[in-house]
């Protein structure tokens, strides 16, 4: 059984290059000192040995793929210096000063919309429906971010 090649999920252009679903940094600080990462989804048979974690090879071109760069780097440091950053207001509470509330919600949003875009068998739980394209315009189009949450 052959696959068709879908192109990117943007515009369409069948040259297409591996696209993390999740930041490489994340996949690297997960394996820690181990030579290689275990990659599945629980219950389903069919796990594999992955260095860089989990990537789609169909999901964007080379040019939407650079675009997602700048918030995977926004993501990465902010978690890897989320504790750093933080304060904490009481047992299980804490706050980030100065922060970036837009490029966090991109950042967010972007995993969420690869996963939902993704034709891998790592991603199906993820189903956007009508907010596929809501989400693309968040990632992609800079569509404004509604409002900053209230945190009480």
């Amino acid at each position: 059984m052959t696959t068709l090649k879908r192109g990117c999920a943007i515009c369409g252009d069948l040259k297409t290059v591996r696209s993390h679903l999740l930041p490489k940094a994340f996949a690297i600080d997960a394996k820690s000192d181990a030579k290689h990462l275990l990659v599945g989804v629980n219950g389903v048979p069919g796990k594999k040995i992955s260095q860089g974690g989990i990537f789609d090879a169909d999901l964007l071109c080379d040019f939407h793929e650079k675009a997602l760069s700048p918030l995977d780097a926004f993501g990465v440091e902010f978690c890897r210096n989320l504790e750093a950053k933080s304060v904490t207001v009481k047992a299980g509470l804490f706050r980030v000063d100065d922060l970036d509330f837009d490029s966090l919600v991109r950042f967010c949003v972007s995993i969420i919309w690869r996963f939902g875009a993704s034709r891998q068998r790592i991603a199906p739980a993820v189903q956007l429906g009508p907010y596929l394209k809501i989400y693309e315009g968040i990632v992609f189009d800079k569509t404004p971010i509604r409002s900053k949450p209230e945190v009480h």
